[in-house]
């Protein structure tokens, strides 16, 4: 994590106390790499280096986010359903930042492999009912 963002993440930590008593909540959303982004600038062998790290597991989920993912997450703390959350970073890179941001994983499709070589492929997804 670069000095910017955790100096943001301890600034959205900070206001959320500060103004907590008012009813205030202050969060903040952590994209990862999107379609329709920054990503469509660069040379075309890097956006494909970039989507195939993805589809090949550097992304658990498999695939570039969508603009649509990231504004999903928005709507919902911009929703009453969000009221009793404050003082949090939402990673919305399908599970892109539980990984090793230095070296895409090497594992088959379908597979996640941890830094110490467990093999994740064939373990139950979690669902959210």
């Amino acid at each position: 994590m670069g000095s910017a963002k955790a100096a943001l993440e301890s600034l959205v930590r900070y206001l959320a106390v500060a103004v907590a008593r008012r009813g205030i909540t202050v969060n903040a959303i952590s994209p990862g790499w999107t379609e329709d982004s920054v990503l469509n600038t660069l040379p075309e062998q890097a956006q494909q280096l970039i989507r195939g790290w993805h589809e090949r597991g550097w992304t658990p989920m498999g695939r570039l986010g969508t603009p649509e993912d990231v504004g999903n997450a928005v709507a919902l703390f911009c929703s009453e359903k969000a009221r009793w959350i404050t003082g949090q970073v939402i990673y919305v890179d399908g599970g892109a930042s539980l990984m090793n941001p230095e070296v895409p994983p090497r594992s088959r499709p379908g597979s996640v492999r941890s830094e110490r070589g467990v093999d994740y492929a064939g373990a139950a997804p979690c669902v959210a009912t």
